[in-house]
């Protein structure tokens, strides 16, 4: 079990999706070839549009040519060895001005949330540059996080393949993801950057 939701200490499995799964991708930009192609009025030429067709093929062809090279490459890692650790984390308690705060300060996008209450343990929320741009007023920073963290979080084991990560991350449209060891217990976090860095480092481009 690579992938885990968990909401607020609550986990359950989350299955890894296919490449051919993509839908976000191809529908976002395929071109219906049922549909008459209309005159070229604007300089638009048929090779043009093959061009375009060949274009959005290109971060599935990509994706594929990078987890072919992790079953050949012993030398590819998992999330254990890209990942932030330890992990910078923040109360439920607490409000979300000094989130933002440590977002400008370590310039990060994401912050894990965690309980404090004595009897709870591990990850319950996360809270996002998105969540406190969305609040849209200064006296609204005073809430605590826990009013406006994300409570459903999508989450990788530490032993989750590199790949797996990438192709998660691809399909949710995530920049970051949460990292459990087997206990189920925050160790590090991993980042959209991560990987481009590890990929760079690997010459995979």
């Amino acid at each position: 079990m690579s992938f885990i939701v968990t909401f607020r200490g609550q986990f359950r499995p989350y299955d890894l999706p296919e490449v051919s799964g993509y839908n976000r991708i191809h529908q976002g930009q395929r071109i219906d070839q049922t549909k008459e192609i209309k005159p070229n009025t604007k300089g638009y030429r048929e090779e043009d549009q093959e061009q375009d067709n060949d274009y959005s093929k290109k971060p599935i062809k990509a994706y594929k040519n990078f987890q072919k090279s992790f079953e050949l490459n012993k030398k590819f890692k998992y999330a254990r060895d890209i990942m932030s650790s330890p992990v910078t984390t923040l109360y439920n308690h607490q409000n979300v001005a000094e989130a933002m705060k440590l977002m400008e300060e370590k310039s990060f996008r994401h912050i894990p949330i965690i309980s404090n209450e004595p009897d709870a343990s591990g990850l319950i929320g996360i809270i996002t540059e998105r969540d406190i741009l969305r609040l849209n007023s200064p006296q609204k920073m005073q809430l605590i996080i826990d009013s406006v963290m994300t409570e459903e979080v999508l989450t990788a084991r530490e032993t989750t393949p590199i790949p797996d990560l990438a192709r998660i991350m691809l399909h949710e449209n995530f920049s970051a993801l949460p990292i459990l060891d087997q206990s189920n217990k925050l160790v590090g976090i991993v980042t959209l950057t991560n990987i481009l860095e590890y990929i760079t480092k690997a010459d995979l481009l």
